[in-house]
Formats: C-alpha cells, structure tokens, sequence
C-alpha cells in the first residue's frame, strides 16, 4: 500500500513540474512596467465589462459609391460589440446583403482600431521577454528581448520618465527600426489615471521611411472616458540615391483619415447577449 502510494504521489508531482517549471522561468515583470499600468487609465479594471458603439470612417461611403456598383449607398457604418475579457464581434451596416468578401474587407479597416477604445494591460503584450536595465548617453531604458528567439525583432527598448509614463519605445530589427512616443493627459473623468491623446510611430527600413501618427478626442458616457475622435496621419518617404548627373531626391505621399465614435452604450448586457446568443436587442 504504501509502495502504491508513492507511486501515486510520484504521478502527480510530474504532472505538476511542467507547469511549476514554467511559472518559474516566467521572467518577472520590473516595477516600472508594473507601475505604468497602474498609471494608465483602463474602463475595463474600473467596471466596463460590456459595450456597444458604433464607429464611422470619414468618406468611405464616398468612396465606396464611386469605386464599386453597389446602388446609392446613405451611411456604412460599423456596430461594434466588446465584452470582457476580451471578446469583439464588428458588424458591417449600410451595404446590401451579401457581399461577404468586401464587409471582411472594411472589418480590417476597422479592427485594428479598436485596441484604443478597450486597451489591454501594457503587460500583455511583453509575455516571455525578458529584461534588462541598460542607457544610452546617460538616459536609462528598460531593454526587453526574446531570450528563445521566437519574436520578429531582435530588442526593444522602453523608455519611462520619472513618473512611470511610458514615453519611447525602439523596437530593433534585423534590418529595419520603429520608433514610438506617446503623448499622455488627465480628463475629469480619469480619475487621475493617464490617457493616450497621440501616438506617433516613424519606421525605417533601408531607403524608405513611414510615419503614422494617431491623435485622440475623449468623450465622458457614464462616467467614463471613450474615444470620440480618431484623427491618422500617414507620411511616406523614400529616399532615391543619386544617380550619374541626378542629384538625390525624395519622393514622398501623405494620407489623412478620420474615424468617429458615437452611441456608446455601457453595461447593458446587449454585447453579450448578442456575442453569446447572437441577439440584437
């Protein structure tokens, strides 16, 4: 019996050691990024739990009615559901039925997005890197990697000011380089709490460089803080070597886009119900 025992005890602590081994190696998380997420202002840790709005993209129906054969289209718009943890659902309003393949089209549009109206921790995105403190010319980063290789970037480089606010991020490649600041304000609805108001990222990648800046327009439903107002810009540059008598020259293209939020609605239960259910109402 007692021969029997260990064995049985034996059999569960194996069991157990790949995942205590795991937790173990799991690098731990340094305090400023701990500490920036306590900073950051997050709807979901102060109660959003369910959510439905709805969002617009200025002049895709213009250009929806004059690219495709379509009949006169009003307004294309997005209804958006989230519920927590972390589940969307996007549909596509103002086209006919069907057209399957051009709404999963304008879903892409969209759906990058939406990372900035439900935020995740910063934490989340740092998974199984691990880290190290480390400066350049006297201003200190938290340099982050992979130590099993398996991200596309070789290091990145986290830059906090004094008061734990993510400022910089400088993500390395093999062959090319991104760049990201962050602009941060308080709102009365906040509590405190910072919030995203713009965000610029310049990557390079040998003669070509692209700058997207992204800059926000709160609004307060309920007692908390949602983007009203997304405002893109995208400039493209490449950089043409000279050529025998041709002198270097650059060619650059910029691009503007807007998005609107709006009809927000918060805890009623209608983005589980229809994510779950598939009920509208």
């Amino acid at each position: 019996m007692k021969s029997l025992l260990s064995i049985i005890t034996l059999s569960l602590f194996m069991s157990l050691f790949p995942s205590m081994l795991k937790a173990q190696d799991q690098p731990a998380l340094p305090d400023s990024i701990i500490q920036y997420d306590i900073r950051k202002y997050n709807s979901e840790n102060l109660g959003i739990k369910d959510l439905v709005f709805e969002a617009r993209i200025d002049q895709l129906t213009e250009t929806l009615n004059k690219n495709l054969a379509l009949g006169k289209l009003v307004d294309v718009h997005f209804k958006i559901y989230w519920m927590a943890p972390n589940e969307w659902k996007i549909d596509v309003n103002g086209l006919p039925k069907g057209f399957e393949e051009i709404k999963s089209d304008l879903r892409q549009l969209i759906s990058g997005k939406l990372e900035y109206i439900m935020p995740k921790p910063f934490k989340t995105s740092l998974v199984e890197l691990s880290f190290e403190q480390a400066s350049e010319e006297g201003r200190p980063y938290l340099k982050a990697f992979d130590p099993n290789f398996s991200k596309p970037f070789t290091e990145m480089r986290l830059y906090f000011d004094s008061s734990s606010k993510l400022t910089k991020i400088l993500t390395l490649y093999t062959q090319a380089k991104a760049e990201s600041t962050f602009d941060y304000a308080t709102f009365p609805w906040s509590n405190n709490k910072i919030v995203l108001t713009k965000q610029s990222t310049v990557s390079s990648f040998g003669a070509s460089q692209s700058t997207i800046t992204h800059s926000f327009e709160y609004v307060n439903v309920n007692g908390f803080g949602f983007p009203s107002k997304m405002a893109i810009k995208t400039n493209n540059k490449i950089t043409v070597p000279a050529r025998g008598k041709e002198k270097e020259k650059v060619l650059s293209s910029e691009m503007n886009s807007v998005i609107k939020f709006s009809k927000y609605e918060t805890n009623t239960g209608k983005a589980k119900r229809y994510i779950v259910d598939g009920l509208q109402k």
